[in-house]
């Protein structure tokens, strides 16, 4: 019942995507087309849904190759909407900040059954679940939270353009300047060739550093979505 739930609300047609891809480098090891592939390939091995769900109900033994398809392949299917999720995003943090832990939980609940790869909605929910005494939440979305920002921090060093930060979510951009306790005093965004980049000024370890995140999936299939729903 909790996967038919999870996949009702998420929306997800799991037909192979006929599409444009915004660029031909590689996410680690492999190109957008090369996921897309793996994960509509119902015996491969990769199918989106069955990796995902082995994610959302927290199977021990997730291999780098699935947490890198689920997070990234996440921004290829029709669920996924970062930009319509924003509101949500910071109310949720709002009623931590306000400490309204209950709240707080259960709206994070929710999104986490919406977007389970997102980094910001797994540690709010595992703060929350900490707050209100649910021990066993706390920690199980903890290990969540960690496994995605994971794949994130090894998809680059954020050094530079090439070597980007490569995010699906506006709100990994805070989740990690935050976890590297990093001091962000200017943001801009720049576009170069293909890609579109979220340029931090950061302090970081008493030096000022840029901090480099590809936003270009964001850009890409999180405007599609706003203009599907306009229409």
């Amino acid at each position: 019942m909790r996967k038919l739930l999870f996949l009702l609300l998420l929306g997800i047609n799991l037909t192979a995507i006929s599409q444009q891809y915004p660029f031909k480098e590689k996410i680690y090891n492999y190109t957008l087309q090369e996921i897309d592939i793996l994960i509509n390939n119902e015996d491969g091995g990769f199918y989106f849904d069955d990796i995902l769900n082995k994610f959302y109900e927290g199977d021990s033994i997730m291999t780098k190759k699935e947490l890198i398809l689920i997070y990234y392949g996440f921004a290829i299917m029709p669920g996924y909407k970062p930009y319509l999720w924003l509101e949500l995003e910071n109310k949720i943090i709002q009623n931590n900040d306000d400490r309204k832990f209950k709240f707080a939980k259960t709206l994070s609940d929710s999104l986490v059954g919406m977007i389970p790869v997102s980094t910001m909605a797994n540690e709010e929910l595992s703060y929350s679940c900490g707050r209100t005494g649910d021990s066993i939440g706390a920690v199980f979305y903890k290990k969540q939270y960690q496994q995605l920002l994971g794949i994130i921090l090894n998809s680059g060093d954020g050094k530079s353009k090439e070597t980007a930060y490569k995010i699906i979510g506006m709100k990994d951009i805070s989740v990690i300047t935050q976890t590297k306790k990093m001091q962000v005093t200017k943001q801009k965004r720049v576009k170069s060739k293909d890609h579109v980049y979220e340029v931090l000024t950061v302090f970081y370890k008493f030096k000022k550093e840029k901090i480099y995140f590809d936003i270009t999936l964001i850009q890409t299939y999180g405007l599609k979505a706003i203009q599907k729903k306009k229409k």
